[in-house]
């Protein structure tokens, strides 16, 4: 007679089990880590094309202009801001500008209103009304929103290019500050060109928001 080896039923669902615990344990690591993966390459792409954008401005108009976020004791410059936001304008690749109007005009989904996330009085720019009335968004033909700290300033521009934010997967979910959407600030030291690097003080990090270091690195 013979004999034929194999796996019986019983040992064959005892193994698949197995292998349904060790996927439950892995999986949710697994997908959480390719999830970031997925927003450091959106922020690093998205660090490069506004840095990009601003230093071609820069090199278009032959001077770097008084308009920066003064984070090295300089104080804040804004007279030529309005200057500076249509050469940076005129170096992006967009599909759609929102001057005002960036939420319900479609170019930015909805976030979480700033005032809900703790945000100092003294950034009133943050808060979802004034990005609203006072800030323009600019969707780039790869699908990267790009949007202005919220002001209306007495020379009548809209948004201040100063401060910058990013949705670095577009309209994908989750959009969270600080999980997809992350912001940037042009700064300068007293005789230095102005140069865009990540973070300011005026961004509040929703809860569960990656670290902008570990992000970059």
């Amino acid at each position: 007679m013979k004999i034929t080896n194999g796996f019986t039923l019983a040992e064959i669902l005892i193994t698949l089990g197995i292998i349904g615990v060790v996927a439950a344990i892995t999986l949710p690591s697994i997908i959480s880590s390719c999830k970031k993966q997925v927003i450091k390459t959106g922020f690093k792409k998205a660090y490069s094309v506004i840095s990009q954008a601003y230093n071609l401005a820069f090199t278009d108009l032959g001077y770097p202009t008084n308009c920066h976020y003064g984070d090295y004791g300089e104080g804040h410059q804004g007279s030529e801001c309005p200057l500076l936001k249509e050469a940076v304008e005129n170096r992006l690749q967009t599909v759609k500008i929102c001057k005002g109007h960036i939420f319900s005009d479609g170019c930015v989904p909805e976030y979480t209103d700033q005032k809900s996330l703790g945000l100092g009085s003294g950034c009133y720019g943050m808060t979802r009304s004034e990005l609203e009335s006072h800030s323009t968004a600019y969707v780039l033909s790869d699908g990267l929103i790009l949007f202005l700290y919220g002001t209306d300033t007495p020379s009548g521009i809209i948004g201040s290019p100063a401060l910058i934010y990013a949705d670095v997967n577009g309209r994908k979910g989750p959009n969270k500050w600080g999980h997809d959407v992350f912001g940037f600030k042009l700064v300068t030291a007293t005789s230095d060109v102005p140069k865009i690097e990540p973070g300011s003080h005026c961004f509040v990090k929703e809860h569960g928001a990656y670290d902008i270091e570990d992000i970059i690195n």
